[in-house]
């Protein structure tokens, strides 16, 4: 098969090598595929909601002949799982905010699996913030490019001690924050960009409020660009 997109390379690293997997909406399948073919998974779970992403998995495992290997299974989210029924959980390619639903969905099932390799398409503050309520510890955070896009990929263990991050550490990311590394850099520098716009939207408008929300976002954007002067020199 075609080596993974760096996107998914970066889901596959994060696994506990070994040990079963689901892979929630995981539409052609490719990376389930990659997780039985290089062993890293002896059984993936795919769970599809829709019919057509349901019928493009289970071709492509049968393309393969991997059936003995991966089972496709048709439900919403987690609940085509059984509590505990595998070590690692994939939820890929959804908005933050969707992924948050999902785990809310039923957190004592959610915590029944060790390991969530999250992949926010957008709104990670909302799972961050979802994280930190529930005392999950949100173990990494990784930035890959893949065809001039950041993508960010989270990983989490339940825990059961709520916490607090700040607003710059819900919005960036408290990992991110670390910047131990030039990609990461850049992501900080991309969010820093996209709330300079934001702040002179809001302070264009004539309404108070957008007025105190512009106030808000700068006082953000001078303590985001602390850090990322703090961090050049890295």
């Amino acid at each position: 098969m075609c080596a993974l997109t760096p996107r998914l390379a970066a889901i596959a690293a994060l696994l506990t090598p070994g040990q079963t997997a689901a892979d929630i909406g995981a539409d052609h399948a490719q990376l389930s595929i990659y997780l039985a073919l290089k062993n890293v998974a002896p059984r993936v779970i795919i769970g599809e909601l829709g019919t057509g992403p349901l019928e493009r998995a289970l071709r492509a495992v049968a393309a393969y002949g991997l059936q003995s290997r991966i089972e496709v299974r048709q439900g919403d989210g987690l609940r085509v799982l059984a509590p505990g029924e595998v070590a690692n959980v994939i939820l890929a390619g959804l908005g933050g905010d969707t992924l948050a639903r999902m785990l809310a969905a039923d957190w004592e099932k959610a915590a029944s699996f060790p390991n969530y390799v999250f992949q926010p398409m957008s709104k990670p503050e909302v799972l961050r913030q979802a994280l930190a309520d529930r005392g999950w510890q949100i173990v990494s955070e990784t930035v890959v490019e893949e065809r001039g896009r950041l993508y960010l990929v989270l990983t989490s263990h339940p825990g059961m001690q709520p916490y607090q991050l700040s607003d710059i550490e819900i919005a960036v990311g408290p990992r991110i924050l670390q910047a131990e590394t030039e990609i990461k850099r850049q992501y900080i520098w991309r969010i820093l960009q996209a709330w300079l716009r934001i702040e002179s939207r809001l302070r264009s408008s004539t309404q108070a409020e957008n007025r105190r929300q512009a106030e808000i976002i700068r006082e953000r954007i001078q303590r985001l660009e602390e850090i990322w002067h703090a961090n050049q020199g890295k």
